[in-house]
């Protein structure tokens, strides 16, 4: 029992710092009010990485009665539509005419449809074969129960046969998000709308009546009614203007039809956005982005790198784009982030929009977003998953595309060195819980568009990509977007057209390929690659592989579950790493080609979804080459081992000692990509060190590291900055003024002095947030009033947030009394406040006395609902069995309030926390005490030689050597090295940008409570289920 509570507590441990921890408690996400609230925006790294279950975009991924009977299927629409976009008749009026194929004998015309007035009188059934009306007898309206609409016939539609159905309708131009609807801006003051849409995955239905289903592909002729004066746009092309008979000032737009589409992907748009056109030398495509006007000059950067991007794919996936224009629309209100209908994308604004005050992560995400949509004109738009539970089909590659995409109008930006960390390292999380579901046909229908599908997906296609060599794998790209063009397709069709593609070109693969990829998307979580080396008896080594969970689950019988491993080590990056797969519990490798006294690193450049552990022995061999040499490892491989042992020994893989000597390079590493792997994990130790005995050596030891950093790329911007110099510029002023190094305080402090004899002058935006927050922290009464007036007079909550980061504990207090006081702290920030004040070091042990004693005047002051949230965020920093006690005293206290999961999932954060710190204090306190001395000098230039990952072009099978079964026995082969080959490729990355909501601070954490919400449930689930 001792043995799963401490078990327990780890894990939850584990997920308080494996999410990304930075320098302030993240505010609570902006909920939407509409049908898409809290849904997944795959592009912002503060958002749940799943959908809400939320609103009439549920489709039940498992219930039959949902779906459609599939007698009917469509071949063409006509769609016409006129949205009244007037406060007080927020309506459309429409007629669709549907012609259909039936299938099977039937008198039943199903179709989906919600929330839609069908007008009864005008449904009409004609037999196309013989120009004969079919009677209609009745309309069964099942909108509120089933998301269908039953048309009734009196004959039969005949197998064979073709019909057309026409009706008119009502519906509604909602502020949902969803389907057909309105969407609002100011402009001079005067709110203006729009009408917009968004259908994916299932709200095609909520616009017009219709067969919704992504298998029932049919072509659109759209039609579109207006104001004269205003502009409509759809997926194709305007080929005519009419006046609408009877209104004078309106005319239909005629839009040219489609190819063959899933309804998913229907586009429209009615509204009085201008258009920049892209540079027609730029692509055979007509492109322009649309925006409202005042937008219009920060459009450009998006209209030059949009058609850039199309070609780069057309020429990389060697298929032609098939439409004849290319729409990029930045909508005011959209929930996914971005959506790709074909030839009319819709975007977040943020996502679209580049101006003087967006910084650089921001601007990466921009290229970043448009390449992951233009992907999808491919894959999800051409081709198409055969039902949502495929997905990642879809998902998958836009995610991996987007980096080669981006990387093709932005090389300087080194986008495949970013994918291990923020596309592969952030799905190892989610991925490594009970809770997770495997990236085909998960069980619930809210695991559909979420981490899994889009970053797991990306992982193991970019693994596929490896190991059968990139040329291979495009020209197997080309045969499967090829064979099935304009259709639907699931896995085996992508797996058994690459291992046609292997066949032609001669790579050898060890058993079929949708075998060898079953055990990766049909299979949740994924391995850890344990090495043992055998020193004295040869060179060789034993591998292991075991699921990678969180401890709870040891407790659990081991599985018999096994991956298909495509194993790659090497000893020396200049030469071609070595391969060998696993389809086994254990392998004995005869040799590893590397000396007794050489290190050998598993996993080359973390091409492959999987975590690796060593012996000591190695763990030392590599430790010392860093030391000595840290380039001669790849960029990515050095971030994998930062990455990979401290996530281990949070887990009791291995011990925090190894960990550490990893950690004695980064006073000589001037990359972004390891420091970025390893900085979370260091954020949570400072929160656990900070009031500790320990903390002085911990700051002295973390001195060491970060001000070599902080001084290479030093404080000020320079227009010559790259882009990764920025980005790690960002980390280094966090750490840097957070350790008190002179120098980024004295600049902070002078910038602020600056700011406050100024305050419009402009300061740069990748660095305004840290500056206004570390500004307040190494300040006192004046810095802080200034902020405070700010945030009166300007309504700008970076202001709000800096107050938070004060270290004066009267203003602390003063801030919290302020915080029941409408006219000094607006109501809609009082949880961004307590929430920011929980994260900082001081402000964490006064918020949580404030909370004890002053809870009654904080009911009256604000009612109860915030209560749940201000003990939450008071959890993370909490380690002590002391306050653990003074926790569960306020919880019972108030039981009536804070009868809620959250709070218990708030309670297993600081038990976890109490744990970690009796197993782990010690040990690190130990090593800091005597940390290891370092003999290569320092590092004065930044790593210029880049080691891109390498693709295995051919995997050749020695006879009787490779893994053909999935038994428990060893299998035993030798490996040899070759030169390495000509051919490589970079590896894709997704772009992790800053919170605009929370500024940084030099102390605190993020704490994404999602994750942590996950947690709870898998350890209720599996203790409840074990006990």
């Amino acid at each position: 029992m001792n043995r799963l509570v401490n078990a327990f507590l780890i894990a939850a441990v584990v997920l308080t710092s494996l999410v990304a921890i930075s320098s302030t408690l993240s505010v609570k996400g902006k909920v939407l009010a509409n049908g898409k609230q809290g849904s997944y925006d795959p592009f912002d790294p503060d958002l749940p990485s799943w959908r809400a279950d939320n609103g009439p975009s549920a489709v039940d991924w498992n219930d039959e009665v949902y779906r459609l009977p599939g007698d009917l299927l469509p071949s063409v629409y006509t769609l016409r539509l006129l949205p009244f976009i007037e406060e007080g008749n927020f309506t459309t009026d429409g007629h669709v005419t549907i012609f259909v194929d039936c299938v099977n004998d039937t008198k039943n015309i199903v179709l989906n449809s919600i929330d839609i007035d069908i007008h009864k009188a005008t449904i009409t059934v004609l037999d196309l074969d013989t120009n004969s009306p079919l009677a209609v007898v009745g309309l069964e309206d099942l909108q509120s129960t089933l998301q269908k609409i039953v048309i009734k016939t009196a004959d039969s539609l005949k197998s064979g046969n073709r019909y057309k159905i026409s009706m008119g309708f009502t519906s509604i131009l909602n502020d949902k998000l969803i389907g057909f609807y309105r969407s609002s801006y100011v402009e001079d003051g005067v709110t203006k709308f729009m009408a917009t849409s968004d259908m994916e995955p299932a709200d095609a239905r909520v616009a017009f009546p219709c067969f919704d289903e992504p298998d029932m592909k049919a072509r659109f002729s759209i039609i579109l009614g207006r104001k004269a004066s205003w502009a409509a746009s759809s997926n194709m092309e305007k080929i005519g203007t009419n006046p609408i008979d009877g209104m004078p000032g309106y005319v239909w737009d005629y839009f040219d039809t489609t190819p063959v589409m899933s309804t998913y992907l229907v586009a429209m748009m009615v509204s009085e956005f201008v258009s920049t056109p892209s540079d027609p030398s730029l692509s055979n495509v007509k492109f322009r982005v649309l925006t409202r006007p005042e937008l219009q000059e920060n459009a450009a950067y998006a209209a030059n790198v949009g058609p850039r991007i199309l070609e780069f794919f057309e020429s990389f996936l060697g298929v032609d784009y098939p439409l004849a224009k290319e729409d990029l629309a930045a909508i005011p209100d959209f929930g996914p982030g971005a959506m790709e209908n074909w030839g009319h994308i819709n975007f977040k604004e943020s996502y679209l929009i580049i101006d003087e005050n967006t910084t650089a992560a921001s601007k990466q995400r921009v290229p970043e977003v448009i390449a992951h949509e233009l992907a999808h004109m491919w894959f999800g738009d051409l081709v198409t998953m055969e039902w949502w539970t495929n997905i990642w089909l879809n998902e998958g590659f836009a995610r991996y595309l987007q980096y080669f995409g981006a990387d093709s109008v932005e090389p300087s930006y080194r986008l495949h060195e970013q994918f291990v960390v923020n596309t592969l390292q952030k799905v190892f999380v989610t991925d490594s819980l009970s809770t997770t579901h495997p990236m085909s046909d998960p069980e619930l229908k809210s695991h559909v568009f979420d981490t899994i599908e889009y970053d797991k997906g990306a992982s193991v296609i970019r693994m596929s990509a490896h190991f059968l060599g990139i040329d291979t794998f495009r020209r197997g790209l080309n045969r499967y977007l090829t064979k099935h063009s304009y259709s639907n397709t699931m896995e085996e069709d992508l797996w058994n057209t690459l291992e046609e593609q292997a066949n032609i070109d001669g790579v050898i693969l060890p058993d079929s390929l949708a075998t060898i990829m079953a055990s990766w998307t049909q299979t949740e979580n994924y391995p850890l690659i344990t090495v043992k080396r055998t020193y004295i008896e040869g060179d060789g080594a034993l591998v292991l592989q075991s699921r990678f969970l969180l401890p709870i689950e040891d407790n659990i019988e081991d599985e018999e579950t096994v991956w298909w491993v495509p194993l790659t080590y090497t000893h020396d990056f200049s030469l071609r790493p070595t391969t060998a797969w696993m389809s086994t519990k254990t392998r004995q490798l005869v040799s590893l080609a590397a000396t007794k006294d050489q290190w050998v690193i598993f996993n080359v450049d973390q091409s492959g979804f999987y975590r690796v552990a060593y012996d000591e022995t190695n763990y030392g061999l590599i430790a010392d080459q860093l030391i000595a040499d840290h380039r001669r490892i790849s960029i990515m491989n050095r971030a994998q081992l930062l990455d990979d042992a401290f996530v281990l020994a949070k887990v009791e893989k291995i011990s925090y000692t190894i960990a550490f000597d990893l950690t004695l390079f980064l006073k000589y590493e001037r990359e972004y990509v390891p420091w970025r792997a390893v900085l979370d994990e260091l954020n949570y130790i400072d929160t656990m060190f900070y009031k500790e005995s320990q903390y002085a050596d911990w700051k002295i030891y973390m001195t060491s590291l970060v001000k070599p950093y902080y001084e290479f790329v030093g404080f000020q911007e320079t227009e010559s900055d790259a882009h990764l110099t920025i980005l790690s510029r960002n980390d280094a002023l966090n750490w840097a003024c957070k350790l008190k190094i002179a120098d980024c305080v004295t600049n902070v402090q002078s910038q602020y002095a600056a700011l406050m004899q100024e305050p419009d002058m402009r300061l740069s935006p990748n660095q305004r947030n840290f500056i206004l927050c570390a500004g307040v922290e190494n300040g006192r009464q004046p810095e802080w009033n200034f902020a405070y007036d700010q945030y009166r007079s300007t309504d700008n909550g970076n202001f709000l947030v800096a107050m938070t980061c004060t270290r004066e504990s009267s203003i602390i207090y003063d801030l919290l009394s302020k915080m029941l006081d409408p006219n000094s702290i607006r109501s809609e920030d009082v949880d961004t406040l307590f929430g920011n004040l929980a994260a900082n070091p001081i402000g964490n042990t006064m918020a949580l006395d404030f909370l004890t004693r002053r809870w009654n005047d904080i009911e009256k002051a604000l009612g109860t609902s915030h209560f749940v949230y201000f003990f939450r965020s008071l959890c993370d920093r909490l380690n002590t069995p002391a306050q653990y006690d003074q926790m569960i005293k306020l919880r019972d206290d108030h039981i009536d309030i804070l009868n809620s999961t959250t709070v218990e999932q708030g309670l297993d954060i600081v038990r976890a926390n109490v744990e970690w710190m009796t197993l782990n204090q010690e040990e690190i306190g130990g090593w800091l005490k005597n940390p290891s001395t370092a003999t290569a000098l320092p590092t004065t230039e930044p790593t210029t030689v880049t080691t891109t990952e390498i693709v295995i072009v051919t995997t050749t099978v020695e006879p009787g050597t490779e893994d053909t079964t999935t038994s428990t026995a060893s299998s035993t082969a030798s490996s040899t090295t070759t030169p390495a080959p000509t051919t490589t490729t970079p590896a894709p990355t997704t772009t992790t940008a800053p919170t605009t909501t929370a500024a940084p601070s030099s102390s605190g954490a993020t704490i994404q409570p999602y994750l942590c919400l996950t947690l709870l449930f898998a350890v209720f689930g599996r203790w409840i289920l074990h006990n």
